[in-house]
């Protein structure tokens, strides 16, 4: 039973952090598509709800990369081929690399054992969403601190 004015502020001061200027500069500076969907989703929260937001910022994000060259059948099934030779793995990713296959590549890389070599070869790959690349330097710096190669 938390007090409604409590949960006001609460709605306010994360409202504010989110819709700060500065927030909006850094997104923009990402990509113009990423403000475009930001402001998507801010635009149907406010207008209808939360869930309607986030959905048409999804929407928004899948048609994006539906334009820039991703292909319906890359949307949610990663097309990646790994090998392996002593030490060394290679991930040899096609067509597109986005949030929504995102977890099949994940799944693949976290399969990899500790203090290998890993390469991923994008050099086949159309289309490599912002948010992927920033997942795989994390898992880069994790792999590394934990041993990895």
């Amino acid at each position: 039973m938390i007090p409604n004015t409590a949960l006001a502020a609460m709605l306010i001061t994360v409202g504010y952090k989110l819709a700060h200027p500065k927030e909006f500069i850094h997104i923009f500076q990402i990509g113009k598509e990423q403000l475009a969907i930001f402001l998507v989703t801010i635009f149907f929260t406010l207008y209808e709800d939360l869930l309607v937001g986030i959905a048409a910022g999804i929407l928004l994000k899948i048609i994006i990369h539906l334009f820039n060259g991703a292909s319906f059948s890359s949307l949610f099934k990663i097309p990646a081929q790994v090998s392996f030779n002593d030490n060394d793995y290679l991930i040899e990713i096609d067509k597109s690399v986005i949030f929504t296959n995102y977890i099949g590549l994940k799944n693949k890389l976290e399969a990899i054992p500790q203090g290998v070599n890993i390469t991923i070869d994008f050099s086949n790959t159309k289309l490599i969403d912002h948010s992927v690349m920033e997942n795989i330097h994390h898992f880069e710096h994790d792999y590394k601190a934990h041993g990895g190669v």
